[in-house]
This record gives C-alpha cells, sequence and structure tokens, in this order.
C-alpha cells in the first residue's frame, strides 16, 4: 500500500538533496583538507566505483584491498555522518517514535496513525518539497496530498489565523541549528569543515572539541562556553553515533585561542604518527563559524 511516509534514504539519495553533508568518495578527494589527502591515496576507479553504489562507505568499507592501516575506521567516521544525522532530526522534528514506526505499518489503520502524527510536522518544515515527492508518485497520491494538506490549512486558520497557515516551500534546519546548537556543528562539520582545508570535527580529540565549542561566541544560544567539557562532547557523540576517523590517536588534539589575534590554534604536535602520516596538518583554524545568521568565529587568513 502507498503512502505518505517518508522511506529510507541511501546515501547517494541524500547526496542529492545535501551534497555537501553527504559528499561522495571521489568528491572529497578533491577536498584540500585531511580528508582529501588520504582518499587521494585510493586509486580513482576504486572512488568511482564506489560513488555508484547505494552507501559508498560501506562499499568502501568492504573492500578487502582497502582494509589497511587506518583506512576502514576513516570509512566508517564518513559513514557514521548518515545515522546521525536521522538522530538528530528525529530528537527535533519527529514526533515520539512514529519515523520509527511507519518502517514496520503494514496494515492501512496502522499507515494512517502514522501519517495523521507525522504529516503536520512534515508539511510546516517543507510543504513545497513533500507537494513534489507525492506528485512523482502520480496523480493520486498527489490527490491524497492535497486533500490532507486542505483539512490542515483549515484547522490552522480556524485556531491560529490565515497568517499561521503559510508552510515553508523547502525543508529548514534551524530548529536544529537553535535547540542543539553544538550537535548541529559536530554533524555539519564532522567529515570537512569548511573550504579552506580545515581538518574534520572527526579528526579532533573530545578534549580539542570541547576547547574549540568553548571558545566560540555563542551569543544569542542558550550555551555556557564555560561548562562544554570534554565528557559532555563524548556524549553528545555517542547519542548521535558519530564514529572517530582516529580513535586512539586523533590528529588534532588540542586547540586554543590567541590572545593578540583572538585566531583560534590548533595543535596536532603530540600526534607523533599523525605528524608522520599528514606532515602539513594546518595550524590555525581558517573556517569561519556561522549559525542561524550569526558569526561564532571570523576565521583565520589563508
Amino acid at each position: 500500500m502507498k503512502s505518505l511516509i517518508p522511506s529510507t534514504l541511501t546515501w547517494r539519495d541524500r547526496h542529492k538533496v545535501n551534497p555537501w553533508l553527504f559528499p561522495l568518495p571521489s568528491e572529497l578527494a578533491r577536498d584540500p583538507g585531511a580528508i582529501g589527502h588520504f582518499l587521494r591515496g585510493i586509486p580513482e576507479e576504486l572512488l568511482r566505483d564506489a560513488d555508484r553504489c547505494p552507501d559508498p562507505w560501506c562499499e568502501l568499507i568492504s573492500n578487502r584491498v582497502l582494509m589497511v592501516g587506518r583506512l576502514p575506521e576513516l570509512f566508517s567516521a564518513c559513514a557514521s555522518v548518515l545515522p546521525a544525522a536521522l538522530n538528530l532530526t528525529r530528537k527535533v522534528y519527529s514526533r515520539g517514535r512514529w519515523v520509527e514506526r511507519s518502517k514496520t505499518a503494514n496494515t492501512p489503520a496502522e499507515c494512517e496513525d502514522v501519517i495523521r502524527n507525522l504529516f503536520p510536522s512534515m508539511w510546516r518544515a517543507g510543504a513545497g518539497s513533500l507537494r513534489n515527492a507525492a506528485a512523482n508518485e502520480g496523480a493520486e497520491m498527489l490527490s491524497e496530498f492535497e486533500k490532507r494538506e486542505g483539512k490542515l490549512v483549515k484547522m490552522i486558520q480556524k485556531k491560529y489565523g490565515k497568517a499561521a497557515a503559510i508552510p515553508g516551500t523547502t525543508p529548514t534546519a534551524e530548529s536544529l541549528r537553535r535547540n542543539r546548537p553544538i550537535e548541529y556543528l559536530l554533524l555539519t562539520g564532522w567529515i570537512r569543515c569548511g573550504c579552506s582545508g580545515d581538518p574534520g570535527l572527526m579528526f579532533y580529540s573530545d578534549r580539542a572539541l570541547a576547547d574549540l565549542f568553548s571558545l566560540l561566541d555563542w551569543d544569542g544560544f542558550q550555551v555556557d562556553s564555560d561548562g562544554v567539557n570534554s565528557e559532555q562532547i563524548e556524549q553528545l557523540r555517542g547519542r548521535l553515533g558519530l564514529r572517530k576517523a582516529n580513535e586512539k590517536i586523533p590528529y588534532t588534539t588540542g586547540v586554543r585561542m590567541s590572545p593578540k589575534t583572538g585566531i583560534i590554534e590548533l595543535n596536532a604536535q603530540d600526534a607523533k604518527l599523525a605528524a608522520s602520516e599528514w606532515t602539513n596538518p594546518p595550524l590555525q583554524l581558517r573556517c569561519r563559524i556561522e549559525l542561524s545568521g550569526r558569526l561564532l568565529y571570523g576565521g583565520a587568513p589563508d
């Protein structure tokens, strides 16, 4: 039975929607940062073959030729972004366990129960995208969408007025940015941090991550920068399911801010093995960090 229930999407499906958060291996090989440095050591044909798979990182993990050194751990760290994104969005957007229940709904009554609980929040987040998805399924699905949309709009107008019945045309992550700012930054900067070659947050130790977040300007957000610590970061990572690129020997082991310049400096000197594998890590954080239109860190000059 077809219904307006979100289906399970692969990494490639999500890459089409958000190529920055869900990049393909061959794209990352061109990145000037740490992830590009390691992926450029893999033959291009293997990366392109992985690109064509529904889940490229799982394909690379299962490739016996690449089961050497720390590559499997690196691939697992990249792959962990998808379940982490799902975990985070479910915390903010879904109602209870309705997304999970949608995967096991079989009878018309079960499907109707799930749709009734999920449709309002999905419509408010991105009515345009939801309409397009329904239209792609055919005229019958589009008609079902319009019927439910009409009922929902009438209900909202009756309770809150006409202005409240104007939905978002595209999905927005504003609720994530406002309600879970640290988790949002962890997720979006996990594989790569900006476009200037800064290492992704998966290359940091938990202590370095705590130091980094404590140095950001959190004015306007409900974040106590003095209270950010490595234990908190470890718990947030664990709940999201984000995995490190090198759990035992992180490449960025410390973070501090220069009192003279206000520039965040990165310390990779403690990791001898890291220095031998990546000979020229950046010593300053060059990317700008912004959230909900606010600048948390201006970045170092290139």
